[in-house]
């Protein structure tokens, strides 16, 4: 494998150049520490000094011999403290592309703020993140267009305890905004800069091409173009998924906006047992539901589309696709497109009936449901039509027991195009018989 040679990296801001920096050199590219906050950033090869937070490695090359830098949250640090460093000058833009990886792990971990500083005044934040978002490195993109000369700034705060370090890596700024920065995704090439969130639903939305793997739901091409090749966005409903889990895709982080844009997909909800797709607007902490649809639409691609009103703080946009009553319930998405006008909703009955509302979290199981013969739930005592091997040496250790711990081995064959799913617990057994496509 070719790794680049990124030890004699500089950042320039020669007008119409492209510009990287991968902290390689502790000269870490000209970028100035801010001598009116509270510490400095520092630069690190290898893990930082406390456990559970930071990064064990850069994001340049992977390995303890690469450099980053981060904010170390150990004493004399406390709660709420700022680092900010500020990048050499940027020429006036009509649109560049920022993007970056950063790595926030840690139980108490604080917030990260990314601004265009002009002159002395450093401004709104073009860019927020804050909490735990897990060991590993996250890429960031995000544009911007300035009149003047501008520097770009990142502030790492403090959070409640020594688990909170916040690493930056591989920054680079080209011109010409970012692509897919308004929100529009067709996901040929890959899920632009939408994302499954870490915490807060149950599962994830997942990236796929022809067929999803169970009969009777799911779509069985894309929308854009149309046929096994293209991609599109889904969620698998199969087990281990129950009813009422739910799995949110999340936008990136926009600026406050002015006008009225336009938002349009297409989505489909194919299945007897489809549960419900939502949109939701997440300003300042706040989910305002903004579109909605439930239950079984065909087996047909359809368009959605919602009006957004103007937002004065940074946001995201929420697709929050919930499971209904059993596995044929996949939902897909396809095709985003951002506008900036107005429009209506569609489907007419799309706009939520209530307007404001904060999606929970599912956390009572259901009452365990039949699919197939082969299904049990071994309530009763009954194995249902399963039978003991009169072959083997003791049927003792396949007694039914609540605190019994069984290891199923070859239960299950593997079978026909990743066709088939199954589920296992202490008290249940689910087969679901497998779908050929000839």
């Amino acid at each position: 494998m070719y790794i680049p040679d990124w030890s004699n990296s500089t950042f320039t801001n020669l007008s119409g150049s492209s510009s990287t920096c991968t902290f390689e050199s502790r000269s870490i590219c000209n970028y100035k520490q801010d001598k009116t906050d509270d510490f400095d950033w520092t630069w690190k090869s290898g893990s930082t000094t406390s456990t559970g937070t930071g990064p064990s490695a850069d994001h340049t090359y992977g390995t303890s011999k690469g450099s980053y830098i981060y904010i170390e949250a150990s004493a004399p640090r406390v709660t709420g403290q700022k680092a900010r460093i500020f990048s050499p000058s940027q020429p006036v833009t009509t649109g560049s592309c920022v993007s970056f990886y950063y790595h926030m792990y840690g139980t108490q971990m604080g917030t990260l703020n990314v601004y265009a500083r002009t002159g002395n005044a450093i401004g709104s934040p073009i860019l927020s993140t804050k909490g735990n978002h897990g060991n590993k490195w996250l890429k960031a993109q995000v544009s911007v267009r300035s009149t003047s000369t501008w520097q770009l700034t990142f502030e790492g705060i403090r959070g409640t305890g020594v688990r909170s370090d916040i690493a930056i890596d591989d920054v680079t700024i080209t011109n010409g905004a970012c692509i897919g920065d308004d929100g529009s995704c067709n996901f040929e090439k890959d899920t632009c800069s939408w994302r499954n969130t870490q915490i807060g639903d149950d599962f994830d939305w997942l990236r796929k091409q022809g067929h999803t793997g169970s009969s009777g739901t799911g779509p069985s091409k894309d929308h854009t173009i149309g046929n096994f090749l293209g991609h599109y966005m889904y969620i698998m409903t199969s087990a281990p998924r129950v009813a009422g889990n739910k799995a949110w895709l999340v936008s990136q982080q926009f600026n406050p906006s002015k006008t009225t844009q336009c938002i349009s997909f297409w989505y489909h909800m194919y299945g007897t047992t489809i549960g419900s797709l939502n949109v939701y607007l997440n300003a300042s902490g706040s989910m305002t539901q903004l579109w909605t649809q439930t239950g079984n639409k065909g087996i047909n691609w359809l368009q959605g589309q919602f009006p957004l009103q103007p937002v004065n703080s940074l946001y995201m946009i929420y697709f929050e696709g919930v499971r209904g009553s059993s596995y044929s319930g996949d939902i897909g998405l396809d095709d985003f497109t951002f506008s900036q006008s107005s429009c209506g909703y569609q489907p007419s009955n799309g706009k939520p009936g209530k307007i404001s509302t904060t999606p929970q979290s599912s956390t009572v199981l259901p009452t365990f449901q039949s699919n197939s013969k082969y299904d049990c739930s071994f309530e009763t005592g009954s194995l249902c039509t399963w039978t003991q091997d009169t072959t083997d040496n003791s049927d003792g250790g396949f007694m039914r027991t609540e605190r019994l711990t069984v290891c199923l081995t070859m239960l299950l064959v593997y079978m026909c195009l990743n066709a088939m799913w199954y589920k296992v617990t202490v008290t249940e057994v689910s087969y679901t018989l497998p779908t050929i496509y000839i």
